[in-house]
């Protein structure tokens, strides 16, 4: 049996090399009936032209991420993200979680989160950050 090289586009009808396929595991051959051109016309068409096909995208996304990054599932991240910053009580939007173990932490705003990760998560920086604010007075909020 020889190889198939080319196959024929079910939308533009053009013969083309297999390459310009993107695989799929579920059909045939092994390939998507439609090229790689065609088939990302069709996408972006439909997720510019049609908001509710753009939101379910956009949920299964993080739905995905948020799994992925943090093993918790939507409702868990959402119910967790409800809470306020864990350090100045501000609307949450990041989640802060150990990046050697993995393990969740708290909801932080991007103020804090942007802090923590500028000090390299490091007490002594943030300690010595403090000493200097004290040190020349700068306008303390406390």
């Amino acid at each position: 049996m020889v190889k198939r090289i080319k196959k024929k586009c079910n939308t533009c009808l053009e013969d083309k090399y297999l390459r310009d396929f993107y695989k799929r595991k579920d059909t045939p051959d092994g390939y998507r009936s439609d090229c790689r051109t065609c088939y990302k016309n069709k996408s972006n068409n439909k997720w510019f032209s049609d908001p509710e096909y753009r939101k379910r995208g956009k949920q299964r996304s993080k739905k995905h991420s948020v799994n992925k990054l943090y093993g918790l599932s939507l409702e868990e991240y959402d119910k967790i993200m409800e809470k306020p910053c864990a350090i100045c009580g501000a609307d949450s939007q990041a989640l802060d979680h150990d990046h050697i173990t993995g393990e969740v932490l708290e909801p932080l705003c991007n103020q804090c989160n942007c802090m923590l990760g500028h000090a390299r998560e490091s007490k002594r920086i943030l300690e010595l950050g403090i000493e200097y604010l004290i040190k020349h007075n700068k306008n303390s909020k406390e």
